[in-house]
């Protein structure tokens, strides 16, 4: 599975990934959705393979659960003595 684009590629909407998985196992579709949305026939059938997801949907899970572990860091560190801190600091 890619998990990186190269910087030139046609970034799709999740609502694109969507249009192009609903298509898959239609006749000569794979051209005409290349064609729509400016992506090769291949990157179309990488996307029906499983090879390539939505960069916004396959991170929004960590990304919530990396706030969270931040948030708890934060609030471990409001628990500390202020002492200790501004020694650190000083």
């Amino acid at each position: 599975m890619r998990r990186y684009l190269r910087s030139d590629a046609t970034p799709l909407s999740p609502e694109a990934y969507c249009d192009i998985i609903d298509a898959k196992g239609k006749k000569n579709i794979s051209s005409v959705l290349a064609k729509k949305y400016k992506i090769s026939s291949r990157r179309v059938y990488q996307i029906w393979r499983g090879q390539e997801y939505p960069p916004d949907v396959s991170l929004t899970n960590q990304n919530n659960d990396g706030d969270k572990e931040i948030e708890c860091i934060y609030n471990l560190y409001a628990k500390l003595p202020s002492k200790r801190m501004d020694e650190f600091f000083s």
